[in-house]
């Protein structure tokens, strides 16, 4: 699933859509009913939703901002949210004014951004703000998904173009779907880079620099990597140098162990497809 101009349709969400007597709802029901009956009433206010329902399609980004809308207000403990995308700088200061009202009602607040986010200055900047505020934002290797998840108990995925005909969303309850939807964001949680850590280095790798953690990460000698570069070694021991410092690691293992939490493998950066919900 995703917000670019290519929508993702995730198979199983649709088959939830038919078996919605099979699943379970989350055992804090009170909590997880009350937040969920608002959201419903904010997008339906005249027609009303069932409330029984653990998977409820949204259409058009007005029925998906009253929802977020909702969501921001109810929430009463955490917010996680992984984007697809880098945001520009737009979208990250029109969001500002909520991410600060809820962090200043002590919500514990985590974002994941695409890797390459960590390089893009308007990203940097609003992640430094958030972390003063008590957030936390970081890029690692995230899946084709858009989601929030509030209180652990309700989540809305989002996918479609961003417009009042295109973009769709699924707003859920079910235990199940929202437990696999954590575990996605726990696992680049912890292959992902703080970007709100003024010491993290946001300076994108050279094309070299990449050809040569590669080859560490693959477990090539100094030696085979200057032959393979044309190089002397002591060029590949500077640049093995630099990597040292980007990463700030001071031997090669545990370079290579910082570089594949990060989804760098022999080959390139591993771009996270895999989990319940991600692109077949």
């Amino acid at each position: 699933m995703s917000i670019d101009t290519e929508p993702v349709s995730v198979g199983s969400l649709a088959g939830a859509r038919n078996s919605k007597t099979n699943m379970k709802l989350p055992v804090d029901g009170d909590q997880t009913l009350r937040l969920w009956q608002a959201v419903t009433g904010a997008v339906f206010p005249e027609e009303g939703h069932p409330s029984s329902d653990s998977v409820t399609p949204l259409v058009g980004m007005r029925q998906i901002s009253a929802a977020l809308g909702t969501l921001s207000n109810g929430v009463r403990r955490s917010t996680v949210s992984m984007l697809p995308y880098t945001p520009d700088r737009d979208e990250l200061w029109q969001s500002l004014p909520t991410e600060f009202a809820m962090l200043k009602r002590g919500i514990a607040m985590r974002s994941l951004y695409p890797a390459e986010a960590r390089h893009s200055h308007p990203v940097r900047t609003f992640a430094l703000s958030i972390t003063r505020q008590g957030g936390r934002v970081h890029a690692g290797p995230v899946s084709d998904l858009r989601f929030v998840i509030v209180d652990e108990s309700v989540a809305l995925i989002v996918e479609g173009g961003g417009d009042e005909h295109t973009t769709r969303a699924d707003l859920i309850r079910s235990k199940g779907m929202v437990s696999g939807l954590l575990d996605q964001f726990e696992l680049v949680w912890q292959q992902s880079v703080n970007i709100g850590d003024p010491n993290v280095n946001t300076r994108r790798l050279s094309a070299r620099e990449e050809v040569v953690l590669c080859a560490i990460i693959r477990g090539d000698i100094n030696k085979e990597i200057a032959t393979m570069l044309d190089q002397s070694n002591a060029t590949v021991e500077r640049v093995i140098k630099g990597l040292f410092d980007y990463h700030g690691v001071g031997a090669r293992p545990e370079l290579v162990a910082e570089a594949t939490r990060q989804g760098w493998t022999a080959t390139g950066f591993r771009h996270w497809k895999q989990g319940p919900y991600s692109r077949p």
